[in-house]
């Protein structure tokens, strides 16, 4: 082979190149590789993809890493059979003298100061800092430091891979760290080098020092050090990121041993991989389904009453009339009235889809003016939204004002199914009639037949009607929702119907009663309610209390709809009877048995009804009062709803989302971007390298080559085009001008970064040639003339960067790209007049240009120009005579609570504060380093620059003692200081490894806690405590208790985790409902296993499995429903079983469509060893036999 072997020095780089017969060509693969050798030690490697239709492989190695004089050797490696396998190796050869490497030039940039600045103490670090002693135009911020004992200058390979190196912080100073314990020596000479990192050229060097021991940190962690010389024998390693990489090899290693030690078995991973893949399969599909019976739902007239729910078709539909004629002849029936009694005409009540879809576009058609254009961004009439959330939306800005929107219900008249109602109430043959609807046309229909009755709708009116002896003896209307007759009774957002107010205490007892005791039956309802936890609850106790059967008429040929065979059903068995039919249809099938006349009577009123112009009739007149009724929201309310439906309704999201289900069925392969098998692939590089089965540099090429194929998971492209893409990007990064040139390595590590947003904007058949074929030009026409300008012009420099690295301005076009190039002139040429250094740029770039590119690319609305125009409104009503301290204070929380639940949508705007970074810096390499409060109270000023004029007015109120009926400025006050703590929990969540430490203890069989680094959930943990005192309005007590939790189990504090969990059930009355937030009791439940308190724990784990039954789904419901059977198994393995298969997703329909975790494979295995031990034959033989009821 040596004779083939070509070495030539060009541009920089030594060129290996290797011509080979071409009759070998059938036997090697696009991924071979080829390494350079010097001795044992490899120096350098390239991929042959590029080079095989020539029949020569190449590759690049970076001068001067190969020198005149020492011998190197080629080996061509191939790795077809899934194993490295050298196929030929070179003789040696020597670089002839003209081939050598030129000597360095240094370049004179500047004026290199030779002080070193102080060393920093950072536990087992140290931190060195290089200052230049003026800026320079021609240093770049990809250009890199690196710290090397002078007896190792000339060799590069040591600078970037065995010491200290990082990357240039800007044009004024740089910061390098080392790691001591072997990698910074004490006493020993060392220089700082400038590199060049486009072309790997030395620039300049620091004069000679020494790290006096004096300067190395003092840390009393002796075991720490101790294990970092240990692990740097021996793997023989040299560089803290080589330790690193061991950690992170322990750690996953570690998930197989240090397991939970309730767990009675050893965990199998390969098992619980494979289930999980089975999980994860059979879910994706489930929700696919779901999904597009949702759309299809949401879409239909509204004259049927379906709700988007669960996609069900029961198991067993009966011809059930004649069954229901025959319990009649005995007992009148307990009848349960849904909102499709009033959906056909003329009563052409609206479904709760169409009302809110109609009530969320007249609503931001009166938005002010100049939100307009923030407006056309949102959509209204998303199919799959939840009306009841919509409604508490509005509930959660309006409170009680919102009741008089029901008062629309008035318009219409009684149809065929209250005139069928009335009739069968007149005739005996109903006892009761509960109905969910707000509206009075039963009671009209029943005035109108002459049948009296009572209306029962708030709680104290239920207790009265059960305890007085009435239940029996009185003709009642239940309206469990309330009646627009009475709107302060109404029941109609989500926070409702997930407390008692919507159905529960007396309400429950009376309904009770009347199940057991009647024949109920079920018209009009889609039976969505019974998801929450009180309806469970209520079913549960109905199955034990026994009783007289349960009909439940379905809309003939629905498809949607919750699972009522098994919401009820598993708790009523065969008591519960399912079929379907249309009103009023049905109904007169069963009154024509004993009336015949008023049967037909009905049914001819029915088919007389001009459907058309009844419904037109009512859609005008509802219509005119929706138009009223939402020009009388106050403006700031208004606002404050444009902020809470921006994060949910951009036009972007749904662009993506037509996108994804246009690829559908074309799913990536798993290799190539899905982050799991990702990581995996990459845990398994870091393993192969620390066993000496693979080298650093083969490490770093495949690692390279996922990092690729990483950067492209979240693009959407069918599995063949992503795999083109990559391929594409690989060829265009040897071969292309433009990336092969003099910025080759920065335009490469940006390349795809820019394809993918080209991709996210193009139509799925795009060609991919034509993707790359864009970003080629706009990096050779844009982008490179501003770099050859840079030299000698401050601005091109500053538009240069911009333009490189600001790359979501490729997801946007037309006017608005013009909007983004203003934006990017106009901070350029402010940049030069006032003569901003690098780092101001840096800082202003990510607070003024990124933040706001990302909100135009993306369609977001600026929450920051709501909160703005907030501000100043409030601020006018303040100075007018004319409002109540009341509306000033009510203004001013909105402006807070908005806030608060848009913390997640301002992460962008806190990464550019500088305190921010300061706290970022410091966390990030010991997440449990102390933090000074001085500067979170830094950051907290600066979160709050944008309202401190409403924090400063609500100050000067509470010093006058100026308060409300309702709310005090201390409140209000307090609900800011609670969203400032927010938006800073959700910023540091994921900082440090904690988020990672917790995973591995989830798949170790733990609870996996939250993580904000301690110091932070210190911090904010006194000022939500502080907070606490004074939050009582129900928008925000139960978030500011949450909060205090999830910062308890941050900072291992038990006593705070239980007083939050205390006050928290004292508002749900000692019950987990979907109003209960997160982690509470989870939190406290795990801290007391930790402790070893298995009594409390289990106590605590049973209401958080009662948490799994509402429609909420649970964060780490595996995680729950696993250590709660362990801690339940050291009392009663039987018990544990019945648990598991309760309430696990394995093994029932809780949580289905949650989020599937470690615990789930985990709880599998757990099960199987409990059923043996117990001396079942099988799993499924213990599932059989535990689950049937008596």
């Amino acid at each position: 082979m040596a004779e083939e072997l070509i070495a030539v020095f060009e541009n920089g780089h030594f060129l290996i190149q290797w011509d080979f017969d071409s009759s070998k060509a059938s036997q090697l693969q696009s991924w071979d590789r080829i390494e350079v050798y010097c001795g044992e030690f490899m120096q350098a490697t390239g991929v042959t993809q590029s080079c095989l239709a020539q029949d020569k492989l190449q590759i690049k190695a970076v001068a001067p890493i190969l020198q005149f004089g020492p011998e190197y050797h080629v080996k061509y490696i191939s790795s077809a059979s899934g194993e490295d396998e050298v196929l030929a190796t070179s003789e040696p050869f020597v670089l002839s003298a003209d081939q050598a490497a030129p000597a360095p030039v240094e370049k004179d940039i500047c004026s290199i100061s030779t002080q070193l600045a102080k060393v920093e103490d950072n536990n087992c670090e140290i931190t060195i800092q290089w200052i230049f002693s003026e800026p320079h135009s021609s240093l770049s911020q990809s250009d890199m430091f690196c710290v090397v004992p002078c007896d190792r200058v000339g060799d590069f390979k040591s600078c970037y891979y065995e010491h200290a190196f990082g990357f240039a912080s800007g044009k004024e100073a740089g910061y390098v760290t080392m790691l001591v314990g072997g990698f910074a020596q004490p006493d020993c000479p060392y220089q700082v080098l400038y590199l060049d990192n486009t072309n790997s050229f030395r620039l300049g060097a620091s004069a000679t020092f020494e790290i006096p021991t004096s300067d190395l940190p003092q840390t009393s962690d002796v075991a720490l050090l101790a294990t970092v010389k240990a692990a740097s024998q021996q793997f023989n390693m040299t560089t803290p990121m080589q330790y690193m990489m061991q950690t992170q090899i322990e750690k996953v290693q570690s998930a197989s041993t240090n397991h939970n030690p309730l767990l009675t078995i050893t965990p199998e991973l390969s098992k619980f991989e494979a289930m999980l893949q089975d999980e994860q399969t059979r879910v994706k599909r489930a929700e696919e389904e779901a999904e597009e019976e949702l759309e299809r739902l949401g879409k239909q007239q509204a004259n049927q009453p379906e709700v988007p729910g669960e996609v069900s078709i029961e198991d067993e539909l009966v011809e059930m009339e004649d069954m229901f004629v025959s319990a009649l002849e005995t007992k009148p029936a307990f009848l349960f009235a849904g909102a499709g009694i009033s959906m056909s005409a003329p009563s052409s009540s609206p479904s709760w889809w169409a009302l809110m879809s109609e009530l969320l576009s007249l609503t931001f058609d009166a938005m002010p003016v100049e939100f307009s254009s923030q407006v056309q961004k949102l959509h209204t009439t998303d199919a799959t939204r939840n009306p009841e959330e919509v409604m508490e939306t509005y509930y959660f800005i309006l409170q009680d004002k919102l009741f008089s929107l029901f008062q629309l219900l008035e318009a219409g008249e009684p149809n065929a199914n209250h005139k069928l109602i009335a009739k069968l109430a007149n005739q005996g043959k109903l006892k009761t009639i509960l109905t969910t609807n707000f509206d009075i046309f039963i009671e009209r229909a029943l005035d109108a037949e002459g049948v009296p009755y009572k209306v029962i709708c708030t709680d104290e009116e239920y207790k009265d009607f059960y305890q007085n002896g009435d239940l029996d003896n009185i003709f009642a209307i239940l309206k469990i929702h309330g009646t627009i007759s009475r709107p302060d009774t109404i029941v109609a957002v989500a926070n409702h119907y997930k407390t008692g107010k919507g159905f529960g205490g007396w309400k429950a007892t009376v309904m009770q009663h009347f199940v057991k005791h009647y024949p109920t039956v079920f018209f009009g309802y889609s039976g969505w309610d019974f998801f929450h936890s009180n309806y469970q609850a209520f079913w549960e106790a109905a199955g034990n209390a026994g009783g007289e059967r349960i009909f439940f008429l379905k809309y003939k040929g629905a498809k949607g709809g919750p699972l009522i065979s098994k919401l009820v059903g598993n708790h009523v068995g065969d008591r519960l009877v399912i079929g379907e039919g249309i009103l009023p249809d049905w109904g007169c099938s069963i009154m024509q048995t004993f009336d015949e006349t008023s049967a037909h009577e009905i049914m001819e009123f029915h088919s007389s009804v001009d459907v058309e112009a009844a419904q037109a009739d009512v859609q005008e007149k509802r219509h005119t009062f929706l138009v009223d009724w939402v020009n009388q929201i106050p403006k700031p309310s208004i606002l404050t709803l444009l902020m809470l439906e921006a994060g949910r309704l951009n036009e972007y999201v749904k662009k993506r989302s037509e996108k994804l289900k246009s690829n559908k069925g074309n799913e990536s392969d798993p290799t190539v971007g899905d982050t799991t098998s990702m990581g995996a692939y990459i845990t398994q590089l870091v393993t192969d390298m620390s066993q000496g089965k693979i080298t650093m540099d083969e490490y770093m090429e495949k690692q390279q080559l996922a990092t690729m194929e990483m950067t492209f998971a979240a693009v959407m492209l069918p599995k063949k085009k992503k795999e083109e893409l990559i391929k594409a990007c690989i060829e265009l990064n040897k071969n292309n001008p433009i990336l092969s040139g003099p910025q080759s390595q920065t335009y490469q590590a940006m390349f795809p970064s820019m394809v993918s947003s080209v991709v996210d904007i193009s139509e799925p058949g795009r060609p991919i040639q034509d993707i790359m074929n864009e970003v080629i030009e706009y990096l050779t026409n844009t982008v490179d003339p501003l770099r050859e300008k840079s030299i000698r012009d401050k601005k091109a420099s500053v538009l240069h960067d911009l333009y490189l690295y600001q790359v979501m301005l490729l997801r946007v076009t037309g006017d608005e790209r013009k909007q983004v190039e203003k934006m990017f002139d106009d901070f350029s040429d402010e940049a030069v007049t006032n003569d901003w250094s690098a780092d101001e740029i840096a800082k202003r770039t990510a607070k003024d240009i990124s933040a706001g590119l990302s909100r135009i690319a993306f369609g977001q609305i600026d929450i920051n120009i709501i909160v703005k125009s907030q501000v100043a409104y409030t601020l006018e009503l303040r100075t007018s005579n004319r409002v109540s301290n009341d509306d000033i204070l009510e203004c001013a929380l909105l402006i807070a609570l908005g806030l608060f639940r848009q913390a997640d949508y301002r992460q962008a705007d806190v990464q550019s504060i500088e305190e921010y970074t300061k706290i970022v810096q410091m966390l990030a390499l010991d997440c449990t380093k102390d933090i000074p409060d001085s500067l979170f109270e830094q950051l907290e000023d600066s979160l709050n620059e944008i309202v401190i004029p409403v924090i400063q007015m609500l100050g000067t109120m509470n010093e006058n003692q100026e308060t409300g009926n309702r709310l005090s400025p201390q409140e209000v006050l307090a609900t800011f200081q609670m969203a400032t703590a927010e938006c800073i929990n959700k910023c540091l969540t994921y900082i440090g490894d904690g988020y990672q430490i917790e995973q591995k203890r989830a798949f170790s069989g733990y609870y996996p806690r939250d993580n904000l680094p301690i110091s932070a959930a210190r911090f904010l943990s006194k000022r939500i405590m502080d907070a606490s005192k004074y939050i009582k309005d129900d928008r925000a007590e139960q978030s500011c208790l949450g909060m205090l939790a999830t910062l308890g189990e941050c900072a291992r504090d038990i006593e705070q985790i239980q007083k939050a969990v205390d006050v928290s059930l004292e508002l749900t009355e000692g019950k987990v409902t979907e109003l209960t937030p997160y982690p509470i009791p989870e939190a406290l439940a795990n801290a007391y296993q930790e402790a070893g308190d298995i009594d409390n724990a289990l106590k605590y784990y049973k209401l958080a499995l009662e948490g799994i039954r509402t429609f909420v789904m649970r964060n780490k419901t595996d995680a729950i429903v696993l250590n709660a059977c362990l801690v339940q198994a050291q009392v009663d393995c039987t018990e544990a079983l019945k648990m598991a298969f309760e309430f696990s997703p394995h093994f029932s329909d809780m949580q289905q469509f949650g989020l599937i975790g470690a615990g789930r494979g985990l709880l599998v295995q757990q099960c199987e060893a409990w059923a043996r031990e117990l001396g079942y034959g099988s799993l499924d033989a213990a599932k059989d036999v535990l689950t049937k009821k008596d």
